[in-house]
């Protein structure tokens, strides 16, 4: 079960990097 959660937190952290990368890169849009 621990190496399921493991994973889980991975992909979550994943997700939330690409999500930050993608608010960063905003500014220059409209």
């Amino acid at each position: 079960m621990k190496k399921y959660g493991t994973i889980f937190w991975t992909i979550l952290s994943l997700i939330v990097t690409v999500a930050c990368a993608d608010d960063n890169n905003e500014p220059d849009g409209p």
